[in-house]
Formats: C-alpha cells, sequence, structure tokens
C-alpha cells in the first residue's frame, strides 16, 4: 500500500501490518486512508496510564484496525493527535468496534474530546449470546469461534504505557488484542442474526453513552471498606472526612488512593486519639499543608448519631413499576436475555412519572413494543399479559 510508505512499521500480526504514528501529518494522512478507501467499519482500542501507578488515567495509546491494516497513534506528547480523525470518529456510518465500549468512551470524551458515534460493543454482543456466564472474554470468543489460542498477559495489561519507547512486548500484546475485534464481531453479528436478538443488541449499543462510568467520587462509598460496621457513629464520620481528603491529594498528586493512604490506615485514623505520624510507614511523605489537613480532620468533632444512608424500599415505588421490574426479571430467566437488554434500569429510573400512572402509557414508554421483530413482539404480548393477570 503505497500510502503508508512513509509509516514506521513496528509489527505484523495475522499477516496484517501495524504501524506507528507519532506526527499530526501521519494521522492525517491516515485519516485520508480511510476516506478514500470508503471505510465503513474500523475497530478502536486504548491503553490507559495504569491505575495502579496514577489516580488519572490519560490515554496512551490509540489503536484502529481496519481490515487490512492497524495503526497505534501515540498519545503521550500531544493528545491533540487524533483531532484530524474526529469527523472520522463522530461519523455514526461508520461503525466503531469495540469491547467493553463505556470505558473507552467516557475516556476519548473527557481527554481527547472526542463524541464517538456508531458504537458496536463486541461485550454487548457476547453477554446476549452467552447470558448464563455474563460477558464472555476476548480469548473465550477467538477460541470458540476460530479455534485459535490467543494469550492476554495481565502483566503487559497493566504495564506502564506512559513510557516511550514502548517494549515489544507492549506492542505485540496490543497488536494481537485489536487484530481480533473484527473477524469476532462478524462472527457474533451473524450468530445475533440467527438467534433473533439484532433489536437487543442495538438497544444495548444505544444505551452506552448513557451508561458511561460516573467516577465522580462518592464519599459513602467508604462503607465497603471492611472493618467500618465495627465503627462507632462518631468514628464512621470521621472516616469519610479522611475519605474525601485522600482522594483530593490523590487527585492533586495524580497518584492511586492506596498510595497515599491505605484502608486500613484510614481505620486506624478514624479511631479516637490515633495521629497521623502514629499509622505512617517510612517512605509516606506528606506536605506540610497535607498534614495539617489530615490533622485539622482528626481533632474535629463529629456527630454520635447514626449515618443515614438513602435507600428506596420496594414497597415504595409506583405499583406499576414494582410490576414492571418484576416482570422484567422473569422475562429474562424465561427468554435467557440479560436484563439490561429488555429495558436497563436507568431507563426505568428515568421514566416520566405518566408511564406509571396507566398500563397504556407505561407499554408505549417501553422500547420493544414499538419493535415488530419476533422477540420484541414476544416480550410485548409477555408484558401485556403480566401487568393484566397482575393488575391490582
Amino acid at each position: 500500500m503505497a500510502e503508508t510508505n512513509n509509516f514506521k512499521k513496528v509489527y505484523d500480526v495475522n499477516s496484517t501490518p501495524v504501524y506507528w504514528l507519532d506526527t499530526v501529518k501521519e494521522v492525517t494522512l491516515f485519516r485520508d486512508i480511510l476516506k478514500k478507501k470508503a471505510i465503513k467499519k474500523v475497530a478502536i482500542d486504548q491503553e490507559r496510564a495504569p491505575y495502579n501507578k496514577f489516580y488519572h488515567q490519560i490515554p496512551c495509546l490509540l489503536q484502529i484496525a481496519s481490515e487490512d491494516l492497524i495503526v497505534f497513534i501515540d498519545l503521550v506528547y500531544n493528545q491533540n493527535i487524533t483531532n484530524p480523525l474526529k469527523d472520522v470518529l463522530e461519523n455514526p456510518s461508520i461503525e466503531k468496534i469495540f469491547f467493553d465500549a463505556p470505558w473507552d468512551i467516557f475516556y476519548f470524551l473527557k481527554y481527547l474530546n472526542l463524541n464517538i458515534t456508531g458504537i458496536k460493543d463486541i461485550q454487548v454482543a457476547s453477554s446476549l449470546l452467552y447470558p448464563t456466564i455474563g460477558t464472555a472474554s476476548l480469548i473465550t470468543l477467538v477460541k470458540d469461534e476460530f479455534k485459535v489460542e490467543i494469550k492476554k498477559s495481565k502483566k503487559q495489561q497493566k504495564s506502564d504505557w506512559t513510557k516511550r519507547p514502548l517494549k515489544t512486548q507492549q506492542i505485540e500484546y496490543a497488536s494481537h488484542e485489536i487484530a481480533w475485534f473484527l473477524p469476532v464481531y462478524e462472527a457474533l453479528i451473524n450468530k445475533l442474526q440467527q438467534k433473533g436478538l439484532n433489536p437487543f443488541f442495538r438497544y444495548g449499543n444505544n444505551r452506552i453513552n448513557l451508561d458511561m462510568p460516573n467516577l465522580e467520587y462518592s464519599p459513602m462509598n467508604i462503607r465497603r471498606v471492611k472493618g467500618y460496621d465495627n465503627l462507632s457513629n462518631k468514628e464512621k464520620r470521621k472516616l469519610i472526612q479522611l475519605g474525601i481528603i485522600r482522594d483530593k491529594l490523590a487527585q492533586e498528586w495524580n497518584r492511586p488512593v492506596f498510595h497515599i493512604l491505605t484502608n486500613q490506615q484510614l481505620l486506624e485514623l478514624s479511631k479516637e486519639g490515633e495521629i497521623l505520624q502514629k499509622v505512617l510507614t517510612p517512605r509516606q511523605r506528606f506536605s506540610k499543608d497535607a498534614t495539617n489537613l489530615i490533622n485539622q480532620a482528626l481533632q474535629d468533632s463529629y456527630s454520635d448519631s447514626p449515618i443515614e444512608v438513602g435507600t428506596t424500599s420496594s414497597s415504595n415505588l409506583p405499583h406499576l413499576k414494582q410490576q414492571l421490574l418484576s416482570w422484567r426479571y422473569s422475562a429474562s430467566k424465561l427468554y435467557k436475555i440479560p436484563k439490561r437488554f429488555i429495558i436497563s434500569a436507568n431507563e426505568v429510573d428515568n421514566f416520566d412519572e405518566q408511564a406509571f400512572t396507566s398500563e397504556a402509557e407505561l407499554l408505549k414508554s417501553v422500547w420493544f413494543t414499538n419493535c415488530h421483530d419476533p422477540k420484541c413482539e414476544l416480550l410485548t404480548a409477555d408484558l401485556q399479559k403480566y401487568l393484566t393477570t397482575n393488575s391490582s
């Protein structure tokens, strides 16, 4: 391919060349190649700063594969390097094949300002086809569909993708992953078609942008720390405040929270009379400002009243909402379709209140009642029957 003569070739995988791009000019040329070939489908993956070394998992490497070439785009020195690809990646008529899209989409939007459309997630397909095991790994899918065993190195997955040059093992790992996205996707699409699951696949993909992870720090997550339930109410309140400070410092220093203070250290500090210097290891160092911030939290007075956690009792839900959720559970088991692809819990929560004032309004609000595929019509009839039988 003459157009790629100016690219640096770094690897070959399954007879497909892998090129390294690290300039805007090269990325622009790659974009022109995609447009010239009228590409309708590309596979996309990314490697990020390792979570065990940094708080902010900034994307470091973008991998894009078409049928006959793979490119690695270096994001470390210039995150704006992807700008020439914006009109391709945000074009809904070009399918973008991902594996576990929500996390990738979140980081693309947060750090690269890319609102990718036309998303098709291999994990959505595998969850529909393998409902009893949840989500099949890429290794499992390649083995099942092509009788080929590929190795996924956890060591390379967690390696430091911020360093340059990349190690040969990192390039091999990233190449072998992205190389299988398109073949696996095509194989699964055929199976979805045969099983009449295409509408549920579309529904799952359409909700990816709505179901992106929320990484906002939630102080009450500290309740999951082992030993929390054994604390007094005062100690629990102190622990929550210390957790907020730990997360603030972790963001400022771009370090994992457990590099700042471990959960065990937070538990010790939350107890009466404990001081920072007593729980720190010799390797832990804090600035004067950070030390003062923590000491202030330790010296504050805390209420002895129980901490109330907001919960919604099912008995307080509108009757039709309870019915919908109960039916979704039974329908999922009966038709072997994961609940979130029949209707996502988030969508139920966001329904207009009018949806729960009458059975007719509820049926109009549910997506599959407006779909004329056989399985959708089956679910619609089943839901209508359920609502009629259980009406009060």
